[in-house]
């Protein structure tokens, strides 16, 4: 009991950095009558800068909303509005200016810090079971499993923690550090009741190009890289092996193919997925680049090819 009383005293410490945030829309129902539609969840305050806080939460919260309200935890309220949202991720990240809160609720809240490592006991803040400024305690119960997105494949940290299908919020340690942000749609089909986090490391670099209003470019792929055990057993040069093309992408109109394997976008040479993905960080939506490739022809052996893409955002 002292142990649950010392986690749950962290977690409601570092409930200062969570916010609750509610998408406030117009919605139509089979008879044309207009109603208020409402969708809630939590965020997490990213950064103190500029007279504003930067707030970390999941787009579908607030995709069809005309007005985005956020209550701080002394119940404060501020209007938000949208940066810029990633979507491959889902993840949006809001402004809410301090001029609308008052030096006392200032003084309440805070940024959050975040950390490398998770530990094996976690605690999950936010609204993981859907109640605002929730704190649950449990256990890292796999930290490596990998999940393929589009352009992106990321390490998920599943834990023991029971959550609700849109529970939201971020996982912390035992110094009330971020570890992660809770993104139930990267889970696996088994642990939906469980909570899901994509790593904090995971992501840092696309939540610094959110936060700076920049849409991350998207080009349409699921990949992996051709280690060289793979390239040595299977004949297949190293680099980014792409898995699938995504419909209608830029990938696609550019003429890229299941089973090419990428080598190169503009000037950078590319042996990983990891550093496909930080590659596409650095481009930005409409911009154009050569991709580098080799395709296998008729005669089983690979030629090196060329092709142009231009860059999209991900809806």
């Amino acid at each position: 009991q002292i142990l649950q009383n010392k986690l749950y005293a962290v977690g409601r410490e570092a409930n200062k950095s969570v916010v609750s945030v509610k998408g406030i829309g117009q919605a139509t129902d089979w008879f044309d009558t207009e109603h208020v539609m409402e969708n809630q969840g939590s965020g997490i305050i990213l950064a103190d800068t500029n007279g504003r806080y930067l707030i970390a939460t999941e787009r579908k919260l607030i995709a069809e909303a005309s007005q985005i309200e956020v209550s701080f935890y002394d119940d404060s309220t501020a209007e938000a509005e949208l940066i810029a949202y990633d979507g491959t991720t889902g993840i949006a990240v809001l402004s809410v200016q301090k001029s609308q809160l008052s030096e006392d609720t200032q003084n309440r809240v805070a940024a959050a810090t975040s950390a490398l490592t998770q530990g094996t006991i976690v605690i999950a803040i936010g609204s993981p079971l859907g109640e605002p400024f929730s704190v649950l305690t449990g256990n890292v119960t796999s930290s490596s499993h990998e999940v393929t997105a589009v352009d992106a494949n990321y390490k998920v940290i599943s834990t023991d923690i029971n959550a609700g299908e849109g529970g939201s919020g971020a996982l912390i340690n035992l110094n009330g550090e971020v570890v992660g942000l809770i993104l139930q749609s990267f889970g696996t089909e088994a642990a939906q009741s469980t909570v899901t986090a994509i790593g904090i490391t995971e992501i840092r670099a696309l939540l610094e190009k959110l936060s700076n209003g920049d849409t991350p470019a998207h080009l349409g792929l699921e990949v992996s890289t051709v280690t060289s055990t793979i390239a040595e057993e299977n004949k297949i040069p190293k680099g980014v092996y792409v898995k699938n093309v995504v419909q209608d992408s830029p990938a696609m109109q550019a003429g890229l193919q299941n089973g090419d394997v990428i080598t190169q976008i503009g000037n950078t040479e590319l042996i990983s997925a990891e550093q496909y993905r930080t590659c596409l960080l650095q481009e930005k939506e409409g911009q154009q680049e050569k991709v580098t490739l080799q395709r296998m022809g008729a005669d089983k052996k690979y030629q090196e090819m060329t092709v142009e893409v231009t860059f999209d955002a991900a809806k």
